[in-house]
């Protein structure tokens, strides 16, 4: 069985938050799914947050519209620096 991988690119930024806001913070991120062997790799920066990081995670799977339950482990991937305003960070989880 030949594993099936999801890949997703994402552009970060205030008018893809719901609600939309006017923020001049920026990112971008690679997530791919491997759903053999369950696993999603990340790779993200990001810059020119107005206020410091408090938590890092991933929000699925929604409606456009509809606001999103979190996905992946809370309040914050481990290793994920907080109290910045910019940066970036990759990870592999199971």
């Amino acid at each position: 069985m030949q594993a099936a991988i999801i890949h997703f690119e994402v552009d970060l930024r205030g008018t893809s938050e719901n609600p939309p806001d006017n923020s001049a913070a920026s990112g971008f991120a690679k997530v791919n799914i491997d759903t053999d062997i369950r696993s999603m790799y990340i790779d993200l920066t990001f810059s020119g947050l107005s206020g410091l990081t408090t938590a890092s995670h991933v929000h699925c799977c929604s409606a456009p519209t509809a606001k999103a339950p979190v996905a992946t482990q809370t309040p914050s991937f481990a290793g994920f620096l907080l109290g910045v305003t910019s940066g970036s960070f990759t990870t592999t989880s199971t």
